[in-house]
């Protein structure tokens, strides 16, 4: 026998999809981010495009900025990469979860509807 289910359940397990895949994408781009700050810092990169563009002031805040997270910044992708790999195995299982029972899903919306 299976468990009841309505349409406010499917549609929490949907959103809570979405939301894992927006979670996913966020902490890409944050590994991203990251990578980049500790590259400039490491290879002593200069950026004087962003003192011309924005001033001596944005400049100084940038750099003090980069020279802050590049102290902890393996720990930070380290952190990163770990809550990477657990969402996208959490994804996995609710995306796998949602194709398995496509059919049931569908009948609760289908008498939802009607």
């Amino acid at each position: 026998m299976e468990p009841k289910a309505d349409m406010d359940t499917v549609l929490s397990l949907l959103n809570a999809n979405y939301a894992l895949h927006v979670c996913i994408t966020y902490l890409v781009i944050i590994i991203l981010f990251l990578y980049i700050a500790d590259n400039i810092m490491s290879n002593k990169w200069d950026l004087l495009f962003i003192k011309r563009i924005f001033g001596v002031t944005i400049y100084n805040l940038i750099i003090k900025w980069f020279t802050f997270t590049t102290k902890y910044n393996k720990v930070w992708i380290g952190i990163a990469w770990l809550l990477l790999l657990i969402a996208s195995l959490i994804t996995l299982y609710v995306s796998g979860y949602l194709s398995n029972n496509i059919e049931i899903i569908s009948d609760i919306i289908k008498s939802k509807k009607r």
